[in-house]
């Protein structure tokens, strides 16, 4: 008589295969969302709303960082939210929010003020008003380890010449210094890390071929530069 035939032994029960395809999606999907966050730039006006998912952390992840989002120095990071929300709240009592947006990246921060809030027509002079708003930008220097504050003077293609402006040169330039120079003075930051720069009506953010596309090209930009 032949053996009795032992049964197959079965194996242990295991996860569907199907289980694996939707783990490698789902941390497909979870990387392109992460990858979506870090390339995008926040304006100033939905600064606040991202306010509220960053606070808490160890650190503060920043728009623009590249591939992957980074954790500053914890201190500064605190330090550098909370001039931000000021300034923020300081555009809002001052219904400025509209002519002022603030950029910023693992590079440091940008700020782009349109010159209706700053200066007078054909004038290099700040306007009063304007000053507790570059305060607000003093405090964000004051909060960072910063290699350089440049100052950069725009202006549209409207020609001007007068005896103190002979073009859109000298107008851009003196504009940029007048900032420059303003910040100099609360001693924020050594004079060494300070520059200005004016590119006249070479440089436009769009084209000039309206009067709304012309406010927006005249502008002072300011270029805070962390400490690498």
């Amino acid at each position: 008589m032949g053996k009795k035939k032992e049964p197959p032994k079965m194996e242990a029960p295991t996860a569907p295969g199907w289980m694996a395809t939707y783990g490698d999606l789902m941390s497909l999907l979870l990387v392109f969302f992460i990858l979506l966050v870090s390339f995008s730039t926040m304006e100033i006006v939905k600064f606040r709303k991202a306010m509220g998912s960053m606070k808490g952390g160890t650190g503060f992840m920043e728009p623009d960082a590249g591939s992957s989002a980074i954790e500053t120095d914890p201190i500064e990071s605190e330090a550098f939210e909370e001039a931000l929300e000021q300034l923020i709240e300081q555009l809002e009592q001052s219904e400025m929010a509209d002519k002022l947006n603030v950029y910023w990246d693992t590079e440091g921060v940008r700020i782009v003020m349109q010159d209706a809030i700053l200066f007078n027509p054909g004038r290099s002079e700040i306007k009063a008003q304007f000053y507790p708003i570059l305060d607000g930008v003093i405090g964000m220097i004051s909060s960072m380890q910063v290699a350089e504050v440049r100052v950069e003077g725009y202006t549209d293609d409207v020609p001007i010449s007068t005896i103190r402006f002979p073009s859109n040169w000298e107008l851009s330039v003196a504009r940029a210094t007048s900032v420059l120079r303003y910040i100099e003075a609360t001693n924020v930051l050594e004079p060494r890390k300070l520059a200005a720069v004016g590119f006249g009506e070479y440089r436009p953010d769009v084209p000039n071929d309206s009067v709304e596309n012309r406010g927006r090209n005249r502008r002072v930009e300011i270029y805070i530069l962390k400490q690498k």
